[in-house]
């Protein structure tokens, strides 16, 4: 007798493949309100249509009503093989050092099918809400859903993959002394507050503003604030017996500056309290019959320098702080009255 043996081959499954590549760009300005291109881009290598296909892109991964990165609404846009069915917007950047109102830091897309060997490129900008180039890289994320059409538990998902903006630029350094002081200052004698500035690269383009903030009593000798012998284009000076000094300084710069201007100590001005929080101030008097108030100053004085974006669009270029620290006694400061405590 014969037998028959059937033999019964089954044909794998054909799945779509789904691969991602992208291109990250850095803003021109941190805090411009067209931000920085940003692309992803999706093939299917596979044999197999792939459907159902879900993109979510996020700028942060803990959402927060201070996260100051966004993807701007109304450049998201999709070229190549397929198109965006529909999209959800969620988690609007609301800072106030926003530019724009129109960023978002999670998007949900829906797009429609890809073909074996087709591709399609998810182009949107990336902003932020910073008032300060930071020195560090930036991320962005992307998730991905798909199924390979026709075949029965094919969906693919991965979540949360990251993409990296590179900082192309390095941050400038502060060296911040009062020449001769020794970290205490003495009457009758002018100091210079002297200001070095390193750069990684000579600046052709960008504008270098400077904020000093000078607790009372100390007092300007000189109002001429030259950079490398060079005047500020713009100049604002606060004086409400403390002293607030905006200076701005047109390019180019070579990668060392110096910025100097002289000072003082007047005993015998009389300190407004008003205004305190310009600074951090400490006097501590000694009033034993009312008439000769001998007083104690520990104080800070400090620099906040940033440069502007290429061709000043804003003023949220690298920036960079630096304090010093000093004492000083008052032996001929005289009032009638006690001083505060201030700090």
């Amino acid at each position: 007798m014969k037998s028959t043996v059937l033999s019964i081959f089954f044909k794998p499954a054909q799945l779509a493949k789904l691969e991602f590549s992208s291109n990250t760009n850095y803003p021109n300005c941190i805090c411009s309100d067209k931000g920085a291109i940003q692309e992803l881009t999706i093939r299917n290598t596979g044999m197999q249509v792939a459907d159902s296909i879900h993109i979510i892109l996020r700028t942060t991964l803990n959402p927060s009503s201070q996260n100051p990165f966004g993807i701007l609404r109304n450049s998201l846009k999709m070229s190549g093989a397929s198109t965006i069915l529909d999209t959800q917007f969620m988690e609007q950047v609301t800072l106030s050092t926003c530019q724009t109102s129109d960023g978002y830091a999670y998007v949900h897309l829906r797009m429609a099918s890809l073909l074996p060997g087709q591709e399609a490129k998810i182009e949107f900008n990336y902003i932020t809400c910073l008032a300060c180039q930071i020195e560090s890289n930036m991320f962005w994320y992307f998730s991905y859903e798909y199924e390979s059409r026709c075949v029965q538990n094919s969906k693919q998902i991965s979540v949360n993959n990251t993409r990296e903006i590179i900082n192309p630029s390095k941050n400038f350094t502060i060296d911040y002394t009062i020449k001769d002081a020794f970290g205490e200052l003495s009457e009758n004698k002018n100091y210079l507050i002297q200001s070095k500035f390193k750069f990684s690269k000579n600046i052709s383009n960008q504008y270098l503003i400077l904020n000093f903030a000078l607790p009372c009593p100390i007092r300007l000798a000189d109002t001429s604030f030259l950079l490398n012998g060079k005047s500020p284009v713009s100049k604002q000076i606060l004086d409400d017996s403390s002293l607030i000094i905006q200076l701005t300084y047109a390019p180019p710069f070579n990668l060392d500056l110096l910025h100097e201007f002289p000072i003082y100590l007047d005993c015998d001005f009389l300190c407004k309290t008003k205004n305190q929080n310009f600074f951090n101030t400490l006097f501590l008097s000694s009033c034993p019959n009312q008439q000769q108030l001998i007083t104690s100053l520990a104080a800070k004085i400090c620099i906040f320098a940033q440069l502007s974006c290429p061709d000043r669009e804003f003023d949220c270029g690298p920036c960079n702080t630096a304090v010093y620290n000093f004492d000083v006694e008052c032996k001929k400061f005289r009032h009638t009255k006690t001083v505060f405590s201030l700090i």
